[in-house]
């Protein structure tokens, strides 16, 4: 099918992200910040190579033993001010994660699904506590439950993910779909999308509206200001409604599943359904016989 090469694009946030209900919110105003409990971390390592990093000491046996030092830490500290129980905590959390780094991986820890997701594990622990010893660097972790998440500002405060999608101006076609963090790079995003959308339809972009969060730069700026732009942001309500049915008639605005690839496959999902929908239409308007058969 063949496209004019005129493209609208528009970006929504899920707004906010709730997967089966376990979120994180309001983390920094409480003053405590996402962060694992003691004994979750170290029971990853329950199907993990029998020999740990000290010769001769099972794995199990670990941890075990820190299953039961945790709930010692909690009788100890049970009388401590939150943040001298919080403290303790973490100190204990940073002991079992240098423990985990030590590690040896397994002979098929390329295959293990159980080693795979202690690295995964492992990783999303120190970027927490990144996040807590460099609090001003952004790209803060919102939820142990989809590490992918972030925050951002869309009117109000959400955590989850943005969607962007770029249309067709003649046919409304959906033609790209990607998901982002909440936080994400949308001019970036935007240079990315029209790779693809070249690259696999062959065409050559002549013109495109987009939302103003994605303008990065004056130059860029500046253009909108040109007629030639104005005619084509003329068109651009096409593309906020074709976003508006995503959102509302397709469940886009909550994300179904963790993770943003998943979360990539429901947008892609309710997209490819929004495009059957459309190319029904311009068949029955160009085939009268085919809308009085239906």
């Amino acid at each position: 099918m063949a496209f004019r090469h005129k493209l609208l694009l528009a970006a929504k946030p899920f707004d906010p992200l709730r997967v089966e209900g376990v979120i994180v919110h309001g983390a920094e105003e409480r003053g405590t910040g996402p962060c694992f409990r003691p004994t979750s971390l170290s029971a990853k390592c329950l199907d993990q190579p029998k020999n740990g990093p000290v010769p001769g000491r099972p794995v199990n046996g670990y941890v075990e033993g820190e299953q039961v030092n945790a709930e010692l830490l909690r009788e100890r500290t049970a009388g401590q001010k939150d943040e001298e129980r919080l403290e303790t905590r973490i100190t204990h959390l940073r002991e079992i994660l240098a423990w985990v780094d030590l590690l040896t991986p397994p002979q098929d820890g390329d295959t293990s699904a159980a080693w795979q997701k202690l690295v995964d594990c492992r990783q999303l622990a120190h970027k927490i506590f990144q996040d807590q010893e460099h609090p001003k660097d952004g790209d803060r972790t919102r939820s142990t439950a989809d590490a992918d998440a972030r925050r951002a500002r869309h009117g109000e405060w959400y955590d989850g993910y943005l969607l962007d999608i770029m249309m067709d101006a003649d046919s409304e076609i959906i033609t790209q779909v990607n998901v982002l963090p909440a936080n994400g790079d949308e001019a970036a995003d935007v240079i990315e999308l029209i790779r693809q959308e070249e690259q696999t339809h062959g065409n050559d972009v002549e013109a495109l509206s987009m939302d103003e969060a994605g303008f990065n730069g004056r130059q860029v700026r500046q253009k909108t200001t040109t007629d030639e732009y104005k005619e084509v942001r003329s068109e651009h309500p096409k593309v906020e409604r074709k976003l508006a049915e995503v959102m509302n008639r397709h469940g886009g605005r909550r994300a179904r599943y963790r993770g943003r690839k998943k979360v990539l496959i429901q947008e892609l999902m309710s997209c490819l359904a929004i495009n059957v929908k459309r190319i029904v239409r311009l068949e029955c308007a160009l085939s009268p016989s085919l809308a009085l058969e239906g």
